[in-house]
C-alpha cells in the first residue's frame, strides 16, 4: 500500500483542500492574491420547448489564464457553439437538464489535425451515443455529430473525450452536466466546484510528457485549480448552507476538501444521491469521478 502524502492548500482564510498525492511532485505555494472562484457559464438551451435540452458543442484551441496573473496558457478548450458571445472555457460549459428530458448536443469539432469525442461520464445512455470511436466513429476536424440520449438520472455528471483522452482532457477538454431530481431540496446557494491540477513549465504552459511517476501513480500537476483558476477564494456567509457538487477532473490526484471547525452532510456521490445523508469531517473526491454532492452548513461564526 502507499501512503498519501496531503498537502493543505488554502481556498480562502477559512477554507481549505488537502490534495493527497501518491509522489514527491511539489505543490506551488499559493499565489499572493487569489481571485474569487469562477462561476461557470451555462450553455444555451436552443430549444424553446418543454423537456429537450439542445447545445452546440465545439472544442477549439484557445488561451486561458489559470493563475490569475494574466499569463496565458495554450489550451484546447469547449465553447459554447449556440452563444454568440460564448468564449471557449476550461472546464466547459455547465449543461443543466432535469430527469426525463431529451438532451440533445450538436458537436462539432474546430480542432485542426486532431479527432475527438464526448463521452458522457457516468450516464446510462446507448452505446452509440457514449463517444466511443470504435463504436460511432471519431468526429474528424470540421465534421459533426449529433448526441441524442435521455436523462435518465439525476445527479452531477460530466464530460470529455475518449480519443487520446489523458492527453485531451489534460490539455483541458472537459466539463460538467447537472441533471436536477424534480423533488430536490432547496438550498441558498449552490456551487458546482470542478477540481484539477495541472503541470506548468516556467513558461506556464503545460508538461504533456509523462515521468515514471506520472506513469506509476497516474500524473499530478503542481497547479491545483477549481473551476479552471489556481486555488480561488470562496466567500460564504454565515448561518447559511450551502450545497457543493463536485467533479474531480485530475488524472490521478485526490483531493479532501474541508472547512475547519465545521461538518459537512455528504447527501450523494458517483452514483447519484444517497438514502440519507452522512456527517463528516471531511469530504474526498477521487481522481475523474463526479465524487460528492455535498451540503455545508456554516455556524454563526465569522470566516
Amino acid at each position: 500500500m502507499t501512503a498519501l502524502r496531503s498537502t493543505r492548500l488554502a481556498c480562502s482564510a477559512a477554507i481549505s483542500f488537502a490534495a493527497g498525492q501518491g509522489c514527491a511532485s511539489p505543490v506551488a505555494a499559493p499565489p499572493p492574491t487569489r481571485p474569487e472562484l469562477p462561476i461557470l457559464a451555462s450553455a444555451v438551451d436552443l430549444d424553446p420547448g418543454p423537456k429537450v435540452v439542445e447545445v452546440h458543442l465545439e472544442p477549439v484551441t484557445a488561451e486561458v489564464d489559470y493563475r490569475g496573473d494574466g499569463g496565458k496558457t495554450h489550451v484546447l478548450a469547449y465553447r459554447d457553439e449556440g452563444d454568440p458571445m460564448s468564449s471557449a472555457s476550461v472546464p466547459g460549459p455547465l449543461i443543466v437538464a432535469e430527469v426525463g428530458d431529451t438532451i440533445v448536443v450538436r458537436f462539432t469539432n474546430r480542432i485542426a489535425e486532431r479527432t475527438t469525442t464526448i463521452h458522457w461520464h457516468g450516464l446510462r445512455l446507448p452505446a452509440a451515443m457514449d463517444g466511443n470511436p470504435t463504436v460511432s466513429g471519431a468526429v474528424y476536424p470540421d465534421e459533426t455529430f449529433t448526441y441524442t440520449f435521455t436523462a435518465r438520472d439525476a445527479g452531477l455528471f460530466w464530460y470529455h473525450p475518449h480519443v487520446d483522452t489523458d492527453e485531451q482532457m489534460e490539455l483541458g477538454l472537459h466539463g460538467p452536466l447537472l441533471v436536477r431530481a424534480p423533488d430536490e431540496p432547496t438550498v441558498p446557494v449552490e456551487r458546482l466546484l470542478v477540481l484539477d491540477d495541472v503541470d506548468l513549465d516556467d513558461a506556464g504552459q503545460l508538461r504533456l510528457d509523462p515521468d515514471d511517476e506520472d506513469i506509476a501513480m497516474g500524473r499530478h500537476g503542481g497547479t491545483i485549480l477549481v473551476n479552471g483558476r489556481e486555488r480561488p477564494s470562496i466567500e460564504v456567509t454565515t448561518g447559511t448552507t450551502e450545497r457543493w457538487r463536485i467533479v474531480n477532473a485530475a488524472n490521478g490526484r485526490y483531493f479532501a476538501l474541508e472547512f475547519p471547525g465545521h461538518e459537512f452532510q455528504v447527501v450523494g456521490g458517483d452514483g447519484g444521491p444517497l438514502p440519507s445523508a452522512e456527517s463528516a469531517t471531511w469530504c474526498r473526491a477521487s481522481p475523474r469521478r463526479a465524487t460528492s454532492c455535498t451540503r455545508w452548513t456554516a455556524a454563526p461564526t465569522a470566516c
